[in-house]
This record gives C-alpha cells, structure tokens and sequence, in this order.
C-alpha cells in the first residue's frame, strides 16, 4: 500500500501543471440539458454540438471562461 502511495505522488508530481487537452469525440459526449443549451447559445453563439465538433471553438470557449473566471477572481479580492 504504502509503494502504491509512493507511486500515485510520482506521477501526481510529473504531471503537475500539464494541463491536458481531450479532442475525441467519446471525451465530449455531454449530457445537455435544454438549459445548458440555451445558455450556451446566449453566451457563446453556439451550441454544444458545435462545441464538441470544432476544437478551435472550443479553445476559444474555454479561454473566454478562464479570463471570466480571473476577472470574478479579481473582483471578489477586492471586496
């Protein structure tokens, strides 16, 4: 037990700030809901089908979010 501890470290250790990037289509089958859809649309301009398909839309989702998520970041350090 204590070498399979030892082992999950190294490899948690080795991969630490990777950050990894699925584009088969298996990775993406989401279960959406009417709500996720419309959201999507409403702040994306697409769906999730197009999402899943188009890799490039998808980068610029993700980094859309991640400057979103930094800006809310921001705002709650400064209250």
């Amino acid at each position: 037990m204590l070498d399979m501890m030892i082992i999950v470290r190294a490899i948690k250790k080795m991969f630490e700030g990777m950050i990894f990037i699925y584009t088969s289509q298996e990775m993406l089958d989401l279960k959406v809901t009417p709500e996720m859809e419309k959201s999507m649309h409403q702040f994306h301009g697409m769906g999730y089908k197009e999402y899943s398909r188009d890799h490039k839309k998808r980068m610029q989702v993700e980094k859309k979010r991640e400057e979103d998520y930094a800006k809310s970041q921001s705002i709650i350090a400064n209250i």
